[in-house]
């Protein structure tokens, strides 16, 4: 961003502070300088008013000027095109150095003397600005014949170059630079209202109608010239100004004006041509509307502009215009980048300041650029404006004062970080204890979001150097979070999955759909479903991670694997899109490999082992009966619930006869538990009894279809302390066509105090066969 004093000195008093405190303040805040000019005016070069001009009598391409001074008129011999009569030039006298060792004598050219030379602004040093002699304008203050050029501030001026971070796009203009000094020096920033501007009597609304669709979130306001024709042009100062800071003045001088009032104030303004626009009852009819790739615009009989990107190049006035549209529009940087990658073309410059965030303040923008108009190309303009404005607030910041100090590292009055933070354009309201208060955004800082970014602004302005340097502070904390924990209890179980025989798996998120119908998996909503999967196959979310297992299984089998034992982790996806974390288990075919140890025919999976090497993994638990509903994906007889501290967690089960031939897999077992509801906590140690343990067995008479878990229930349901636990260890059938069978219980009893007696003993068997005999109707096997 560059800049010149002159210019800065428009918004702000900075006749007081010289341009190294300027440079000094400026790196303070956080504008880092990256550049900085003294522009110096050779002495003897004045400013020189054409009384007369003709051609030179022996040089077609010369003219002789009589150029008056201020002291005298002097002949000059003048080879410029632009040279005219009653021209304000760039007059270099006898005895002037000039840049390039160039000495201004007395010279007779073709047979006429020159007195001195008129200048173009390259001759003396400074940037391009046309193509011939510098044709100096009432633009510049108190312009007076015969005045060194070196004494006028808006010639001979500083030239400020600063690097400006992508979030600080208030910063890209003279103003916002302006403001910046201004919070600094708690400087009054001075307002444009527009007072210089030269209106009609004729209001803007007879000859306008803004309309505005409701999904718009953009702003606008309008002018219109009454005229386009202008009545003056004294315009050396835009160009003058625009070449200083790097661009190159056009002979349009309503792009030089786009350019000139956007550096300036930083809004983005645009000028259309009234042919651009429909007419109802002699209004112009203007829209703010959005297209169907969300890109808002202002529309005419076309779109004409779209908003914070690029104007149509057909909407641009042209000759033959009554009327001209001036338009400062303002969208939100969030918008603009979400769009972007809808633009085919932009305007770099307009999208470059719109994406960083350009000025909101858009009236102001229009009494700027309608002062510069009015008072240098006498333009004038209908009264009033046309406006459509959203509120741009948003929801102000809750921040504890206390916390500002903690961040910051020093201890600042709390009226004092107030009045910084006010300074800086934010609104304050503390509460009545005056420990929190509520910050309320300036539209134009959209980069401030949370009480740090408060902070940074505050030692911003009150200087870091100011603030006290104090040794680094390390104060130990506990620093494992819910997230952590869950992080290293999923590593634990991994490890004990891979050293139990499990070799883990990586799947994509992505299932087939048509896959998961097939087996009762619940798949998105359609509304929900993925709008473009990667491949056929993988067109949704998976709903459990077993079909993905089950799929890699049968390639293992298929490349003549025979012990098959896979586990992940990962998430899994309901209907509703809602995410839980889970970890599945497949184990298939043989459980061990062939080798001299077995003979070469390892056993084939079973329930048994299957549940004992989850177990392993994952701590004991119970299994409790599950209803697989005719599914086709697990075996009717070989399911179970997974309980753990009284909580479903998951499931175990045998793969379904359908599901084994579907996959080529000759036995499978399968689980699927889910992470959350394990208990993860540390097993904590506990007294145990140093006294011997008995064994008692009861051999219960059980009906065929007996379920065991009403037993166990009704075992458990014994409080002696004596028995420890149980389990069952053998299932007999005297007979094929028996309506009973024999199920073998084994108790484990102990005390805490003595060695049990047989009494002791039989208590506790007659204690278990009564609840059994009561609750269940069941008794020893005869």
């Amino acid at each position: 961003m560059i800049f010149t004093r002159s210019w800065l000195s428009e918004f702000i008093d900075i006749s007081k502070i010289e341009d190294s405190d300027i440079l000094d303040i400026l790196n303070k805040i956080g504008l880092e300088v990256a550049g900085y000019k003294k522009l110096e005016i050779p002495k003897g070069v004045v400013v020189g008013k054409i009384v007369e001009c003709e051609k030179h009598p022996d040089a077609d391409k010369l003219s002789v000027c009589k150029v008056d001074n201020g002291k005298s008129v002097l002949d000059v011999v003048c080879g410029a095109k632009n040279v005219r009569k009653d021209a304000l030039v760039a007059l270099a006298t006898i005895g002037a150095h000039l840049p390039g060792g160039i000495v201004i004598k007395q010279a007779a050219l073709r047979g006429v003397q020159s007195y001195g030379m008129l200048c173009s602004s390259a001759e003396l040093g400074l940037p391009k600005v046309n193509g011939g002699i510098m044709i100096l304008d009432h633009s510049i203050d108190k312009i007076k014949i015969g005045e060194e050029l070196s004494k006028l501030p808006q010639i001979a001026d500083s030239i400020f170059e600063i690097e400006v971070t992508p979030n600080r796009g208030d910063c890209l203009s003279v103003r916002g630079i302006a403001r910046e000094l201004a919070a600094y020096y708690g400087l009054e920033l001075r307002e444009c209202d527009g007072k210089k501007t030269k209106e009609s009597e004729k209001g803007i609304g007879r000859i306008l109608s803004l309309h505005s669709h409701p999904k718009t979130t953009a702003n606008a306001a309008f002018r219109v010239l009454e005229h386009s024709e202008a009545v003056a042009e004294e315009t050396f100062l835009v160009d003058y100004r625009l070449a200083l800071v790097g661009e190159t003045p056009a002979k349009d001088k309503l792009k030089n004006l786009t350019s000139y009032v956007s550096h300036a104030v930083g809004v983005n303004i645009s000028f259309f041509s009234e042919k651009a626009f429909a007419q109802t009852d002699g209004k112009m009819d203007i829209h703010l509307d959005v297209s169907e790739n969300g890109i808002e615009q202002i529309r005419g009989k076309k779109s004409v502009l779209s908003i914070g990107i690029k104007q149509a190049p057909d909407s641009e006035p042209q000759e033959g215009d009554q009327n001209i549209i001036v338009a400062t529009t303002y969208i939100s940087p969030a918008v603009v980048q979400k769009v972007q990658s809808e633009l085919k073309e932009k305007d770099d410059a307009l999208f470059y300041r719109s994406s960083r965030g350009s000025e909101p303040d858009l009236v102001m923008g229009l009494n700027y650029a309608s002062e510069i108009m009015s008072e240098y190309y006498g333009f004038v303009f209908y009264a009033g404006y046309a406006e459509d404005f959203k509120p741009l607030s948003r929801e102000p910041i809750k921040v504890d004062i206390n916390k500002i100090n903690t961040i910051i590292g020093a201890t600042l009055d709390k009226n004092h970080i107030v009045t910084l933070l006010r300074k800086l354009y934010f609104g304050v309201t503390v509460n009545a204890e005056f420990d929190s208060c509520a910050v309320e955004i300036p539209s134009f800082r959209h980069d401030i979001t949370n009480v740090y970014d408060l902070s940074e602004e505050i030692v911003r302005i009150k200087g870091i150097d100011t603030i006290e340097s104090k040794p680094l502070e390390l104060t130990e904390s506990i620093r494992i979070n819910d997230a952590m924990r869950a992080y290293r209890f999923t590593k634990e179980l991994r490890q004990k999955a891979a050293s139990k025989g499990f070799f883990e798996t990586v799947h994509f998120i992505f299932a087939d759909r048509n896959l998961q119908d097939k087996f009762g998996f619940a798949s998105l909503k359609e509304e929900l479903e993925i709008l473009n999967p990667i491949t056929s196959e993988l067109n949704t979310l998976r709903s459990t991670l077993l079909l993905n297992l089950l799929s890699s299984a049968s390639k293992n089998a298929k490349n003549s694997q025979n012990r098959i034992a896979l586990f992940e982790t990962g998430v899994i996806f309901d209907e509703n899109r809602n995410e839980r974390n889970t970890i599945g288990f497949v184990w298939a075919n043989d459980v061990e490999k062939d080798s001299i140890i077995n003979a070469g025919k390892p056993k084939v999976i079973d329930m048994q082992t299957f549940v004992s090497k989850l177990a392993d993994i994952i701590g004991d638990f119970q299994l409790t009966p599950y209803e697989t509903k005719g599914s086709c994906f697990l075996h009717p007889y070989q399911a179970a619930h997974i309980v753990q501290n009284k909580d479903i967690v998951g499931f175990v089960a045998k793969l379904h006869k359908y599901a084994e031939e579907f996959f080529e897999l000759k036995s499978c077992f399968v689980a699927e538990i889910e992470l959350s509801k394990l208990s993860s906590e540390h097993k904590k140690a506990t007294d145990f009894s140093k006294f011997q343990k008995s064994v008692r067995d009861l051999t219960l008479a059980v009906s065929r279809d007996f379920s065991y878990a009403p037993i166990e229930k009704c075992i458990a349901s014994v409080k002696n302390p004596l028995l420890k636990s149980f389990y069952p260890i053998d299932l007999y059938k005297d007979k094929e066509n028996s309506k009973e069978m024999s199920l073998t219980i084994r108790l484990v009893l102990q005390s805490d105090e003595k060695t049990l007696d047989e009494n002791d003993i039989q208590s506790v068997m007659v204690e278990v066969l009564s609840a059994l005999q009561s609750k269940l109707h069941m008794g020893l096997k005869q």
